[in-house]
């Protein structure tokens, strides 16, 4: 979470986005709006992508990342932020070539944008809720205490292969398999830094608690056609 882009506590605000459009169908945007003032400043931002992918089929992907984040200077000392993140991925899953030719296969030496699974797809949604709280004991002791719970699926549909060879050959089936995990952590971590002086340079001193508790049950289906969203 640190490597995440904080809100600005001094700054006016400010509105930006960035655009890109390429070949197969790409495009992308991220923008971003945030607010501030002497105490208090909050940052919103929106980012998706999606692409038709270059091989001749089941290559699309879209991806949406909304967030907004809230930061409360409440003291010369103490500082709270709260962060609300949520991200979900559409996959196809292109591919399946052998690596070279062979009866009834098709291979990569055929062209890369080949592919022999024309209805498997993957998806992944996941949504957290963080808030830390920064606290300076003294100008050479401080604290940082963050509490987060998230929410994550992944699940993947993909064609049985039915008479086809097991690798390289067109997927036939007429059911599909369909593997689903959700993931429910809850988390605590607690970081205390001392700082003091040796051989005359400023150093930290640093120790850490980390507690995680997770939940992640796991299913699988198989779908009465290859394109099946649920099954038995």
């Amino acid at each position: 979470w640190q490597l995440r882009q904080a809100p600005r506590t001094k700054h006016d605000t400010k509105v930006m986005t960035k655009n890109i459009g390429g070949s197969h169908g790409l495009y992308g945007s991220y923008s971003e709006a945030t607010s501030a003032t002497e105490n208090f400043g909050t940052l919103a931002s929106l980012a998706f992508r999606g692409s038709r992918g270059f091989p001749e089929k089941t290559s699309d992907s879209n991806i949406l990342n909304p967030r907004i984040n809230f930061a409360w200077n409440a003291s010369g000392t103490s500082r709270f932020v709260f962060d609300i993140d949520f991200y979900q991925g559409r996959f196809g899953e292109p591919g399946g070539l052998a690596l070279t030719r062979a009866a009834g296969v098709v291979s990569l030496e055929e062209g890369i944008e080949k592919t022999t699974l024309a209805n498997d797809r993957f998806e992944f949604d996941r949504k957290a809720v963080v808030v830390t709280w920064d606290k300076d004991w003294s100008a050479r002791t401080g604290a940082k205490t963050s509490i987060w719970h998230s929410e994550a699926r992944r699940a993947s549909f993909r064609q049985a292969l039915g008479g086809a060879t097991a690798f390289g050959g067109t997927a036939v089936g007429t059911t599909n398999s369909i593997q689903e995990q959700n993931f429910t952590t809850n988390g605590l971590d607690v970081r205390f830094i001392q700082k003091y002086d040796l051989n005359e340079s400023e150093q930290n001193f640093s120790i850490a608690l980390t507690a995680i508790q997770t939940e992640s049950p796991y299913s699988q289906q198989t779908g009465a056609s290859p394109f099946a969203r649920s099954g038995t």
